[in-house]
């Protein structure tokens, strides 16, 4: 489960980036993106928007704001999954690597309130080297 925090630290990339230096070949990697909320349905906070909006200004069309009712300010919304996809295409992997199985579920339920958030599994088949111990592959700044 990556989340908006790892999302925001871009933690996709930084995996990708950790296989590639234990040895993994960028097209031995495949990435896949579960089931998460779409854009129709995330909505955040006003400051966790402008954080997101500062650390990627260059995907803008991930974020919509919509002015709310009067007395009742805006709501923000943001594609989570598919700002994933486009780190992880940042990192070099190709739209062959990367398996976006994200379906928008709550837009189909009636409450559009279930909190389903993006969960990234990456995999190259490699394994850790004189290791025991999976965390040794997770890239700095992954909370232990």
């Amino acid at each position: 489960h990556q989340g908006w925090k790892g999302s925001l630290a871009r933690m996709a990339s930084k995996m990708v980036d950790k296989m590639v230096e234990a040895g993994a070949e960028k097209s031995s990697i495949v990435a896949y993106i579960g089931p998460s909320i779409g854009i129709c349905c995330y909505n955040i906070e006003k400051d966790r928007y402008l954080k997101f909006k500062e650390e990627f200004y260059t995907y803008l069309h991930l974020f919509t704001k919509i002015d709310g009712e009067v007395g009742k300010g805006e709501k923000y919304f943001l594609n989570l999954a598919e700002l994933n996809v486009q780190q992880l295409l940042e990192s070099g992997l190709g739209w062959a690597n990367i398996n976006n199985l994200a379906s928008i579920l709550a837009f189909n339920l009636l409450s559009g309130s279930i909190p389903f958030t993006a969960c990234i599994i990456i995999s190259s088949g490699l394994r850790a080297r004189n290791s025991r111990n999976v965390s040794d592959l997770n890239p700095p700044g992954y909370p232990e």
